[in-house]
């Protein structure tokens, strides 16, 4: 995922899915390969990244303002 820390959209290559997930674990956005977390609060978020293969991983990604 880049960039990370981001300010604004963070692009995620070969990812079939992605979803943003806040530190209480809701989600606050949905992607393909791309999501913007331009309107977010400052703070560390989780993208939930399924690829093109269908595998899951976690990714922790940082919002500054």
């Amino acid at each position: 995922a880049y960039p990370n820390p981001t300010t604004g959209i963070v692009t995620f290559d070969g990812a079939k899915s992605v979803e943003i997930y806040n530190i209480v674990n809701q989600k606050v956005a949905e992607g393909e390969d791309s999501v913007s977390l331009e309107s977010m609060k400052s703070g560390i978020y989780y993208a939930r990244v399924t690829d093109t293969l269908g595998d899951l991983m976690i990714m922790k990604i940082v919002k500054k303002e």
